[in-house]
Parts: structure tokens; sequence; C-alpha cells
């Protein structure tokens, strides 16, 4: 069994299934889109549960030969999400045959959605992407870092243009302009929140900012440099550092895996100059 498991065959026999298997859910989630309000093909669970003997099949084999160390090795990140990925299989298919009462749907619509998460499985035949799955796993906590770092940034300033408008408002030309114009303000910039809503538009691509920009201008000096400040500030500025940052965070991940890649290519060249 250990020579079975270990061997290359069963290593593209599991490839194998697990690309079939994605390509059914996509296959499947269209189907029962057309199916809506109606029966799906009894089938479908038929293929389901042959997909979910082959990955329990395989878990057991794979506890068998390696026992503890399954959950303990260099691929135990892997181990981990095919044993998770194997029980909730063995759930679907046990409450799938179930009455189907409210809290069992749910439970079953959250069962299907991991399938999809079969996806992930793929990553660890290719050495690319189980570099890539790394470095966005690694960088997760810069990344919520930096999220924080601009919702800071994004709300000061729209405090800032808001602060604008009730002077604004109460002035004269404020009073003279038109309904329309007014209501495109308060639209914008009614509130805190729809200003850093529409101030993270502007730097998104969500809209472009010189709607915004002529809306603001109207206001006053004040609110219209203040939101091209903003705009210069998170281009220029603030945009690189996140990028030089998350470029610094996946180097250093990599660097590992560059150096294994580097030692095995120069022992390769020095086997091949000796012989």
């Amino acid at each position: 069994m250990a020579r079975a498991v270990q061997s290359k065959w069963f290593e593209c026999l599991s490839f194998m299934v697990i690309a079939l298997n994605c390509i059914w859910v996509t296959w499947e989630t269209n189907v029962q889109m057309n199916c809506i309000g109606g029966q799906k093909p009894s089938y479908f669970q038929d293929v389901d549960a042959s997909f979910t003997v082959f990955y329990v099949t395989e878990l057991f084999a794979q506890l068998a030969v390696h026992r503890c160390h399954y959950f303990t090795s260099k691929q135990a990140c892997w181990n981990w999400l095919d044993f998770l990925l194997g029980v909730l299989a063995i759930l679907d298919v046990a409450l799938s045959s179930g009455a189907f009462n409210p809290t069992l749907l749910r439970i079953l619509r959250f069962l299907r959605v991991t399938k999809v998460l079969r996806m992930f499985q793929l990553m660890r035949f290719f050495s690319e992407l189980r570099l890539l799955l790394k470095c966005v796993v690694g960088s997760l906590i810069s990344f919520m870092w930096s999220i924080v770092m601009l919702a800071s940034f994004t709300v000061l300033f729209a405090i800032i243009i808001v602060q604008q408008l009730p002077p604004f408002f109460a002035s004269e030309q404020g009073r003279m302009i038109s309904s329309t114009k007014q209501k495109d303000l308060l639209t914008a910039f009614g509130s805190v929140e729809r200003a850093s809503f529409t101030l993270f538009k502007s730097i998104s691509g969500g809209n472009d900012w010189d709607v915004y920009y002529t809306t603001l201008e109207k206001t006053g000096t004040v609110a219209s440099m203040a939101f091209m400040a903003y705009l210069i500030f998170v281009w220029l500025s603030m945009t690189n550092i996140i990028t030089s940052l998350f470029v610094d965070r996946a180097m250093k991940l990599a660097q590992p895996d560059l150096e294994r890649c580097y030692s095995g290519s120069t022992y390769l060249m020095s086997t091949m100059h000796q012989n």
C-alpha cells in the first residue's frame, strides 16, 4: 500500500480526479441555475457519491500508510485540507439523504460551497501555484494593515470635505445653486460614510474622479483641494509604499523555494560536469 500511495501513477490519478471534480462542480452549478424551481437530475447525487468514495478511499489509504505523521509532515497543510474536505464530503452525502428541514438545507448549502475548495488541491501539484498561494497567505497580515491605513486616511479626508458643506449650503452662493447640483453634492458627500465611499470609488475606478471634482469645485477651494490632495497622496505615495511592502514580503516568502531550486539546479549541473 505504501508503494502504491507514494507512486507517481497514484499522484497522477489524484490530480485527474480532482481536476474532473472541479469541472463537474462548474457544470453542476450551471445546471442547477437552469433548474431553479425544478428537480435536478437524479444522477447528480450518484456522481458526487463516486467522487466522495474516491476521496475517502484515498484519505484512509494515506492515513494507513503515514498514520500520525500525515498531520505533522511538511505537507501537513495540504493533508489537513484533504482530511477536512473528506469529512465534509461524507457529511454532504449523509445529509443529502435525510429530510429537508430548514436547518438541514442551510448546512447542505454550506457543504456544497466547500466543494469549490477542491480547486485549491490542484495547487499542490504545481510548484509555481504553491509559491503564489504561499505568498498570498503570508501577506494577509500586511494586507489587513494596508486596509486599515487606507481606511484611516480615507475617513480623515472625508471628514475634511464634509465639514465644508454646511457653511457652503448656509451661504448665499449655496442657496443659489440648483436643486440638481445640491442633490449631487448630498448624494456623493452627504455624510462621512458617503464621502468615504465616494473617495474609494475615485481611486478604485468605480467612477471617474473628475465627476466628483466638478461637483466639489462649486463648494470652494478647501474641499476641492482636499479631494485632489487625497488622490495625489494615494496614487503617488500610499500605493507605491503598499506595493513595495507586498513585493518585499513575497520575496522573503519565496526565498526558501528559490534557494531550493537553485541548489537543485547547481547539484544537477555539477553531476553532469563530473559525468
